[in-house]
């Protein structure tokens, strides 16, 4: 061979090495700082060859731990057996998934993350990599968001009883009734107190048994002087939460009946009325975190129905003084939900809300009846609420969504119908979110409904959502400012949106100097 085509074989070949090094040093960054576990398996061994320090800091194993054992030897995985028959799974279809696989760390804390394997070959071997997501925080928002959706429905029936009931007894009998549906909640019971603020009478509970509650009648008529968990909510007047009665000094007196009942942890909630302390609302639970902020909140509101309902019921006036109290009560539960939502999508944080304003802004510029306007404006704080189901990384995405990513986004109104429809509100908030993505011209979706078949709210909310999001910043631009927001609209009016609407919404910006509510 002439010694310039060996020269040029001997390039090549250099070549070729330095590019395969490359690639290695590329693939060992990828694996060394991905924000992923990842684990390589030997797919005929089933023992670990490689794990990247994201799995280390992880679950607190060291590297030496991990090398050479199988993947049940290390004990994070909660079940060993169902662990064993997925791997002789995965080396018969080449591909598992878990969504949801909880994990024990060296300390045994438990973390949720989502699980894939693959295998592959690598020269003469088979390997399996198993690529590993902390969703910990996105399951924890999920479950406060349902546990939060519990609650609302609650509230709306607990709200429905203030409207329905006049006799004392049974408001309070068919409140705890239905707050001991509440995951969690293991008793409730309304106390009332006796002039000047004590002692406590047990007048109506629910949950356990008979046994809980003439042990609390114990409790709070006690001699002893122990201090009990109502006590700080009767002296302050506020709302006191024990998540821990038996280490708690100031429940001393509840911990033997806590103990007796299985009671972890209590909150009070003071009855407060215009002449002062009615009484307390003490709701025991099985769980320190079932008391979580929102909850709390929703609790106290529900606590000072309860004394304004028992205040009106002696007063004798319920149906014409608890209907503004009904309205603060949904819009302060409605708003707790949609607050909910937007913790796993920062960059919308106060979209739905801004869609409310201008929404309810338009409806009156087009004459639509307080009662409409009511609940137009209810249907907007909420109606991204069918996004609790679309993938994070979705939502906050920076990149071009891919079309099957787009028709996840696109499963969110029948989503959120799905989640709303159940509720007894007196408008029809389900239906204007399921809509709001329809367009005059069946081109929306999900139902592709045309012109007058899509409710006069949901055509609202359409323009109104368009103007907000073109108008604010998202993960993928910067903010395009009101004017560009109207030209669209006015480029699509008779086509996409409802020509009424976009008029509406033209002079409530040019006309009326509308702006949107700062956070």
């Amino acid at each position: 061979m002439p010694a310039i085509e060996t020269s040029a074989v001997a390039d090549l070949a250099g070549q070729a090495t330095r590019d395969l090094q490359l690639s290695e040093i590329r693939f060992r960054r990828l694996f060394e700082t991905a924000k992923d576990g990842i684990l390589i398996v030997n797919a005929g061994s089933g023992r670990i060859e490689e794990v990247n320090p994201f799995l280390i800091d992880l679950l607190g194993y060291s590297r030496a731990e991990f090398i050479g054992k199988f993947i049940w030897e290390l004990g994070f995985l909660r079940d060993v057996a169902a662990s064993k028959e997925k791997f002789v799974e995965l080396q018969r279809q080449t591909y598992v998934r878990f969504e949801d696989l909880p994990l024990e760390t060296v300390n045994g804390a438990t973390i949720h993350v989502e699980f894939v394997s693959n295998v592959y070959r690598e020269g003469d071997n088979e390997i399996i990599q198993c690529n590993i997501r902390d969703i910990s925080a996105r399951k924890l928002v999920e479950e406060q968001f349902n546990a939060l959706l519990v609650l609302f429905r609650s509230i709306v029936k607990c709200n429905e009883v203030l409207v329905r009931e006049t006799d004392e007894l049974e408001l309070c009998k068919r409140m705890c009734g239905v707050l001991i549906e509440l995951a969690g909640i293991a008793f409730v019971c309304v106390g009332y107190s006796g002039d000047g603020g004590g002692p406590l009478t047990p007048f109506e509970s629910a949950g356990s048994n008979g046994v809980a509650r003439d042990e609390l009648r114990k409790v709070w008529a006690r001699a002893d002087g122990a201090p009990g968990s109502a006590d700080k909510a009767i002296v302050s007047l506020q709302t006191s939460i024990c998540l821990d009665i038996a280490t708690d000094p100031s429940a001393v007196a509840d911990r033997a009946m806590a103990a007796n009942a299985g009671f972890v942890s209590v909150a009070v909630f003071p009855l407060l009325t215009g002449a002062g302390l009615l009484g307390v609302l003490a709701v025991y639970a099985n769980s320190s975190s079932t008391f979580e902020t929102r909850a709390v909140e929703l609790l106290q509101n529900l606590a000072g129905d309860i004394a304004y309902g028992i205040a009106a019921i002696r007063a004798d006036a319920v149906a014409r003084k608890v209907s503004a109290r009904l309205a603060r009560s949904f819009d302060r539960a409605v708003s707790a939900i949609a607050a909910t939502v937007e913790l796993r999508d920062p960059y919308t944080a106060g979209h739905q809300r801004r869609v409310a304003s201008l929404a309810s802004a338009i409806a009156v510029e087009m004459g639509l009846t307080k009662a409409e306007i009511e609940g137009l404006h209810m249907a907007a704080v909420v109606h991204d609420i069918g996004k609790i189901h679309v993938p994070i990384e979705i939502l906050t995405s920076p990149a071009k969504l891919t079309d099957a990513e787009i028709s996840i986004i696109r499963t969110h109104p029948r989503a959120g119908w799905d989640i709303l429809k159940d509720i007894d509100f007196p408008w029809p908030i389900a239906e204007i979110v399921y809509q709001h993505h329809e367009k005059i011209d069946g081109s929306g979706y999900p139902r592709g409904l045309k012109g007058n078949a899509i409710l006069v709210e949901s055509r609202i909310l359409a323009v109104a959502d368009v103007v907000e999001a073109m108008s604010s910043q998202r993960p993928y631009r910067g903010a395009l400012g009101v004017l560009p927001a109207l030209q669209e609209i006015s480029r699509h009016k008779g086509i996409h949106f409802d020509p009424a609407v976009v008029d509406a919404c033209l002079r409530v910006f040019l006309a009326k100097d509308f702006d949107f509510p700062r956070a």
